[in-house]
């Protein structure tokens, strides 16, 4: 009997020791396959007491912080598994305290470890720097990989994209919420509350992030949208969040614009800060918008602004205002501000600056203009700065006690080429032949190559505005095997928008304010090409007639814009159009591709305000 007990106890030891052990080897894993399944972790990392001080222990506590979960299940209800990728916050392992939570998308993107890397967002460093300056409380940060699929995982409705369809991210919420948030919570000493609870991302990132707060505040009551993709279906959202009553708890939102290529990413994360404070959200409190001055849409403007966004969150007080300045998007340092050399640039922001180095911009502030006959503001929301005459006045923007004043040059946006838009009588059939013209009265011809040249003229009735195209080319790429990229080609661009805008137009954004038309020739219209869905999901008026065919010496292409399309842009009393075109030529044997333009490329600064209008006769 004394054996049996004695070899009962020894085994009961041994089991211990091991057990022991195991849970010491499980803090240091930080590469975890399909931790959904290993529950053990929990323990191990719940109530793991403070490491001893030596150097060494302090280095494994540091490596500690980051744990990765790979290939975590999504238990059957989204898309397989993932990789997630965990930072604790440096003192997790002494502190018995709860943390807050903060869920990233793109998760390969967000973390840099202890050094700033401007090709990451730099989450966990930036987290480190506000934690050393005591200005915030500690966080989890979870970032998450995606799984090749970017687009349909992050966007909430299939869309009007031709490559990928959408509409996965109500599943990609059922996977955080129903499996990788309980996970963290039952892993981790976490503040389960959604007010303690962010999600974040960039892009299509930033529109989850924006659409999960808005739909589901009951799990994320911080959303961080950096330069989010609102123009997704319709602007979907943007309009839920003009037209909707909203009866939820109200997520704080963070709201970052950027993209000096691309304004209406900029402008439409400005309406959704603007449509949030009109159903009442509050300024500096639940909700904060910052512009990146100069930034592109990418990951280092994200980075530029994590710090901000991070503080926002996480703050233990308000910072204190300390100045106002105005500044445009693309944060030039003269003045007066040039409306003409910025073109679609001339928006202006109401800058303000905190303590501690945090900034934001001013939603939708008051504004007066000086002298409004030199210029004046379409609205407070975008900011843009339209012409009116020549001449320098000052503008004025506030927001509470935020104030600032700056000087405008203006130019007299008439003051430029005006060609006469004449209407016919005569029927014009678009069918690539000339019959129905007179006379080409315009021509380009290229000063480096003679043998560059073509002629075209525009007329209009009452249904369609007519252009009609002559390529003097006697060696034209018809190639197909890679598309429209090996083929010649005519690319119209007609920009049928109010005066001023129009002239002040730079060439951004064609997929959705001005058309661009690319016609490929063929031998037949049915060899012929005319790409009808431009970048984005966005299509060419479906009553518009093109045709490319090719003649004796190039070919002749002509074009029918329904008239319809220029009066939703302008009503019934438009006045004419800016134009501007290119013939892209082909030349295989050479291996190039060059443009030869009519007026300079709109996007180049040798861009002429106004250039290549056309005023209808009676209004001239």
């Amino acid at each position: 009997m004394r054996i049996k007990t004695l070899l009962i106890s020894i085994l009961l030891f041994n089991l211990n020791q091991l057990s022991s052990q195991l849970q010491q080897s499980k803090i240091q894993i930080t590469h975890i396959a399909n931790p959904a399944n290993a529950q053990s972790l929990k323990k191990s990392v719940s109530t793991q007491k403070p490491p001893a001080t030596s150097n060494n222990a302090l280095n494994t506590q540091q490596e500690n912080r980051l744990i990765e979960l790979r290939n975590f299940s999504d238990n059957g209800i989204f898309d397989g598994t993932r990789n997630i990728r965990i930072v604790l916050p440096p003192d997790y392992y002494k502190s018995k305290e709860r943390y807050r939570v903060i869920y990233f998308f793109d998760g390969k993107r967000v973390l840099s470890g202890p050094q700033n890397d401007k090709d990451k967002m730099s989450a966990d460093f930036y987290h480190d720097e506000l934690l050393k300056e005591g200005l915030i409380y500690p966080a989890i940060l979870v970032a998450m990989h995606d799984n090749g699929h970017r687009t349909k995982d992050l966007t909430p409705t299939k869309g009007q994209l031709s490559d990928e369809s959408g509409g996965d991210l109500e599943k990609y919420y059922g996977f955080i919420s129903r499996v990788l948030k309980p996970h963290i919570d039952s892993t981790f000493r976490t503040m389960k509350a959604a007010k303690f609870t962010g999600i974040a991302g960039h892009s299509y990132g930033g529109l989850a992030a924006a659409w999960l707060a808005w739909m589901h505040p009951e799990t994320f009551g911080m959303a961080g949208c950096m330069s989010p993709a609102l123009w997704w279906d319709n602007k979907l959202l943007l309009g839920k969040m003009a037209n909707e009553k909203y009866t939820k708890s109200k997520s704080r939102y963070w709201i970052m614009s950027s993209d000096v290529n691309m304004p209406d990413m900029w402008n439409e994360a400005r309406l959704a800060a603007h449509f949030l404070k009109e159903k009442g959200w509050k300024e500096d409190q639940n909700l904060a918008y910052t512009h990146v001055y100069g930034g592109l849409h990418d990951i280092p403007s994200c980075n530029s602004q994590m710090r901000n966004m991070l503080y926002f969150f996480l703050r233990k007080k308000k910072p204190a205002f300390v100045s106002a300045s105005i500044k445009n998007v693309l944060e030039t340092t003269t003045e007066p501000i040039d409306i003409e050399s910025l073109g679609e640039n001339a928006c202006l922001l109401l800058d303000l600056q905190y303590t501690n180095g945090y900034r934001t911009n001013a939603i939708s502030p008051a504004y007066s203009v000086e002298n409004t006959e030199i210029a004046f503001m379409d609205d407070n929301i975008t900011g843009a700065i339209s012409p009116r005459s020549a001449g320098i006045t000052n503008l004025q923007m506030s927001s509470g006690k935020a104030r600032a004043s700056i000087k405008i040059k203006s130019f007299d946006y008439n003051n430029h080429e005006n060609y006469p838009l004449s209407e016919t009588t005569n029927k014009v059939a678009i069918d690539g032949k000339l019959n129905d013209w007179d006379h080409l009265k315009y021509s380009y011809s290229s000063k480096t190559d003679t043998c560059k040249r073509y002629r075209f003229d525009l007329k209009y009735d009452d249904k369609f505005l007519y252009i009609a195209v002559k390529v003097f080319d006697r060696s034209v790429s018809l190639d197909s095997t890679d598309g429209y990229k090996k083929r010649d080609r005519i690319v119209i661009f007609c920009d049928a928008r109010k005066e001023p805008v129009r002239s002040l137009n730079r060439g951004l954004s064609p997929w959705t304010k001005f058309l661009q038309i690319g016609i490929s020739p063929g031998r037949t219209i049915q060899e012929m090409q005319l790409e009808r869905k431009e970048p984005f999901g966005k299509t060419l008026p479906e009553e518009l007639q093109a045709v490319s065919i090719t003649d004796n010496d190039g070919y002749i292409t002509e074009v029918a814009i329904p008239i319809s399309y220029i009066k939703s842009q302008q009503g019934e009393n438009w006045d004419g159009i800016r134009l501007n075109m290119y013939q892209k030529d082909v030349n295989e044997k050479e291996d190039s591709n060059n443009r030869y333009y009519w007026r300079p490329d709109w996007k180049r600064a040798e861009n002429i305000s106004g250039s290549g209008s056309f005023k209808r006769l009676q209004n001239l």
